[in-house]
């Protein structure tokens, strides 16, 4: 048997504490499981009781999506920042880049639609694509 610690607040797994060592105390709160139910390569959780997998919550997950989405939409503001300081130079004659104008105009209402978003199915709705 492994005793297994964990966070009450975040319910993630803090450690772990094998039967076959004498530890001068094991931290509480605690549960014991089997030898073979421990899991290594994953985040995990003790949630009533039960031993599992930690998935993030839905707002978690919402909001590093949103972040990630909009990231793409700064990154290509700024791989075309060239092009609009361009043009203040007088001196340039360049014109914009056809359809830059209005793929930045797009990158900002993109911006402005991620941050309404409520859930991720709206999220994963939004495509981005400046090409």
């Amino acid at each position: 048997m492994i005793k297994v610690n964990y966070d009450t607040e975040t319910t993630l797994v803090k450690g772990y504490y094998p039967n076959s060592i004498n530890y001068a105390s094991i931290p509480e709160p605690y549960i014991e499981i089997e030898n073979d139910a421990q899991v290594l390569d994953k985040q995990m959780c003790v949630v009533n009781g039960v031993y599992q997998e930690y998935v993030k919550p839905l707002d978690v997950q919402l909001q590093k999506a949103k972040v990630s989405k909009i990231a793409q939409c700064k990154a290509y503001l700024i791989s075309t920042d060239w092009q609009v300081i361009r043009l203040s130079d007088p001196t340039s004659g360049d014109p914009l880049k056809e359809g830059v104008a209005e793929k930045r105009v797009l990158a900002r209402s993109l911006q402005v639609n991620i941050e309404a978003c409520t859930t991720l199915e709206e999220l994963n709705n939004i495509n981005i694509d400046f090409s």
